[in-house]
């Protein structure tokens, strides 16, 4: 019964770390999925690339027949910066893929939007519904090695919390066993 505990209490902790890859969110049937990049912990002074997937239960989405546009927002001092752009390149033609970046010039809370409706004159086979998701995200100030350090920390605590609830959960265990 112990290994059983601690193999499920592993499985727990380095589920930790890959559930952090990817956010995603879905709005009238689509589901948007944002990948960031570096280490989904974007910095001051470094680009962030984000990987951004679209799909839907219908099949009926295709980016090349969306009016699809993202807006960056920042809330710091009380000043909004927002960028908006057409999300559609070349790159990314004919797929429900598309990849864009950014350089962050302050740390903080931001917020990311995906705005997304059928272009007009497209079959109405082909068409699908309007959505809107947000995203919030942290940007951390730039410190060298200290950014990726405190991502392995992260995942230490996390580690070190998991095992001594499953310790926690073969002691309650063992107890019970012994008195029933």
């Amino acid at each position: 019964m112990f290994w059983k505990i601690l193999i499920f209490t592993l499985i727990l902790a380095i589920g930790q770390l890959s559930a952090y890859a990817h956010v995603d969110s879905s709005d009238n049937g689509i589901n948007v999925m944002t990948h960031i990049n570096p280490n989904d912990t974007p910095t001051t002074e470094q680009t962030t690339d984000f990987n951004v997937y679209f799909n839907d239960s219908k099949n009926q989405f295709r980016l090349e027949n969306c009016s699809c546009k993202y807006k960056i927002q920042s809330n710091q001092n009380n000043i909004t910066n927002i960028i908006t752009e057409d999300m559609l390149n070349s790159e990314t033609k004919n797929s429900n893929f598309t990849r864009f970046n950014y350089d962050f010039a302050d740390p903080g809370s931001y917020k990311i939007t995906f705005v997304g409706e059928p272009k007009i004159g497209i079959a109405n086979n082909d068409k699908f519904s309007s959505f809107r998701v947000s995203f919030d995200f942290w940007v951390n100030q730039k410190t060298g090695q200290g950014i990726r350090d405190s991502i392995w920390i992260n995942y230490f605590a996390y580690l070190m919390i998991t095992l001594t609830l499953g310790y926690f959960g073969w002691l309650a265990i063992g107890i019970l066993r012994h008195l029933g």
